[in-house]
């Protein structure tokens, strides 16, 4: 028998996961086809759900609660994603400020994936 509670709780992760990558540049980059983006969601979704408990999705009874639910998840995994990005940018300032101390802050490369000019320092911390 099909379990309705297993796919619910696979597509809730996976909304998750999905709102998490795409605003995410650190693991991958701008270049990235939103295809690969797509299904390394799905099979890390896939990974993620044996570790949950997904026994309280019966108390999901409208249309009403799913769509809240959704929206509740999109917003989890945006708001984590924003945290990542704030995490990498923060190495990449520390990196810039242990350039000054050590004489490399003229020294720039290009980091391709925020199209910005980065330290040396930076781009090893990063």
């Amino acid at each position: 028998m099909v379990d309705t509670n297993y796919f619910l709780a696979l597509f809730f992760i996976y909304l998750r996961v999905t709102a998490f990558f795409a605003i995410t540049n650190v693991f991958f980059p701008n270049g990235t086809p939103k295809i690969l983006k797509a299904m390394f969601s799905l099979i890390f979704s896939f990974a993620l759900l044996g570790g949950i408990d997904y026994s309280n999705i019966n108390s999901i009874t409208s249309n009403y609660y799913l769509i809240i639910y959704m929206i509740s998840e999109v917003t989890t995994g945006l708001v984590l994603g924003l945290i990542s990005n704030i995490a990498f940018e923060v190495i990449l300032m520390a990196g810039s400020l242990i350039d000054v101390h050590i004489g490399l802050s003229m020294v720039n490369t290009i980091d391709p994936n925020s199209k910005t000019s980065t330290t040396i320092s930076g781009n090893l911390l990063h």
